[in-house]
């Protein structure tokens, strides 16, 4: 202190070989931060003092081994970042290696909200920023399936099985530790089940009344439709086993596939279609006239009649249903 006087210290300085950089991976990432960096290279040496430098962003580093070093990503905006190290917490490696960043991922809603609890029902998840590159998981709940991606502002996912009617979280969640959680969340429903329709038969020209039993059926969270073939009509749920709806016009006969849907599922029933039969062509009446104070015994001309258990004729003038005979086609 004095040019004459000295002091002792028992501190050690210690010289180590020169840290090189060799390679970092990954080297992209969201806005959001969170992605674990590796750096490879050689000559590290284990201290408190490690750190990754983004730009003038520094932060906690930790040194695996003599050649490895990770760190986690902080919060960055949009756009290319230069990376330094440092092991010591003093001398700075600059790497030349550049971490691009790109705009968090948002997940705004799901098309359908809903879906069966047995899984396989198809949604769109509509947002922003999603990438063709990046590895997306959707996560129902705490239960993880693959992501397809379609264009930036949506991806596809199938719903796994679920073991029971409940309403989950859905959120959207990267490879490289981006998330991001939908506001509606998604909604597991029992599936429907089809017992019956009735009729199955009915004219080209639709408006045939139909009646589908059977159970589960709901319209809590959106409209249920009959599809015919392959055209769609409007639903009424009367009650948890009842549907009712009308037919569409048809141009060729013969018999379709019938089922129910629901959001995005499609429940087909197996075990019988739907079946659009020729109109039936009236020629002549026999007697044509009947005083009103007698019963007669009236013959119907015509083709293409049927055998069926409901046959009726109908009086539009009196407004009158009358039991039917079934005598021929003819």
């Amino acid at each position: 202190m004095n040019g004459e006087d000295f002091a002792m210290s028992s501190l050690k300085f210690g010289y180590t070989k020169p840290a090189l950089f060799v390679s970092m991976h990954p080297t992209t990432g969201p806005e959001s931060g969170g992605t674990i960096v590796h750096v490879a290279g050689t000559n590290f040496v284990k201290s408190h003092s490690a750190a990754c430098i983004f730009e003038d962003i520094k932060v906690v580093g930790r040194v695996e081994s003599e050649e490895r070093l990770t760190c986690e990503t902080p919060m960055l905006k949009p756009g290319s970042h230069n990376v330094s190290i440092s092991l010591n917490g003093a001398d700075v490696i600059n790497t030349y290696q550049l971490y691009d960043v790109y705009p968090r991922m948002t997940a705004l809603y799901s098309v359908p909200r809903f879906g069966q609890t047995i899984g396989g029902t198809l949604l769109a998840v509509y947002g922003t920023n999603f990438r063709f590159d990046d590895v997306i998981f959707c996560y129902f709940g705490c239960v993880s399936v693959n992501a397809r991606y379609v264009r930036p502002n949506m991806i596809e996912c199938v719903t796994s099985k679920w073991e029971f009617v409940t309403r989950v979280d859905l959120s959207m969640v990267t490879k490289h530790g981006g998330r991001s959680i939908t506001e509606s969340g998604f909604e597991f429903y029992k599936p429907f089940h089809i017992l019956s329709i009735y009729p199955a038969i009915g004219s080209l020209r639709g408006g045939t009344n139909v009646a589908v039993r059977g159970d589960y059926f709901s319209q809590s969270l959106g409209p249920a439709q009959c599809l015919f073939g392959r055209i769609q009509t409007n639903a009424t749920i009367e009650s948890g086993n009842l549907i009712r709806c009308s037919t569409p016009p048809s141009s060729v006969s013969g018999a379709v596939e019938f089922a129910l849907t629901y959001g995005s599922d499609r429940f087909i029933f197996q075990h019988q279609g739907f079946e659009y039969e020729d109109a039936i062509i009236l020629e002549a009446v026999l007697p044509g006239v009947i005083p009103n104070t007698i019963d007669r015994l009236v013959t119907v001309y015509g083709s293409r009649f049927r055998n069926t258990d409901d046959l009726k004729c109908v009086v539009n003038g009196i407004q009158m249903t009358l039991e039917a005979t079934f005598v021929n086609e003819s």
